[in-house]
């Protein structure tokens, strides 16, 4: 997975997010971090093919506004602690476990200096 969900920057603990459709750093309340309702509720049927795909988009590059979906705004999850205390709350969701986290999760890591496992 390619490291486009999340960077540590310069100011300590501080996450930065890209974009995934126009590349730019995603900060504030100026994003966010989502997965479409439609696919989660694909995977709780056991309809699914694939994980559901979590998405990194600033508000105005959102490609499926007015669509619902499960989203995190960016300065909620822009730490370490805070991305982990989130993990922990979608951990009790009964379709998380049939997302993507885990890539988040991964590059996360990997950014923050541990190894590929």
């Amino acid at each position: 997975m390619q490291a486009r969900f999340l960077r540590q920057s310069e100011e300590a603990g501080k996450l930065t997010w890209t974009c995934d459709v126009c590349r730019l750093p995603v900060e504030g309340d100026d994003g966010c971090v989502d997965v479409l309702d439609a696919d989660t509720y694909t995977h709780n049927e056991g309809n699914a093919r694939r994980p559901a795909r979590w998405r990194v988009l600033h508000d105005a590059c959102d490609p499926t506004t007015g669509k619902f979906s499960y989203w995190i705004s960016v300065d909620r999850i822009d730490t370490p602690a805070k991305l982990l205390a989130w993990t922990a709350h979608l951990m009790k969701k009964p379709w998380f476990s049939h997302t993507t986290w885990d890539s988040i999760l991964g590059t996360h890591a990997e950014a923050l200096g541990a190894p590929h496992v």
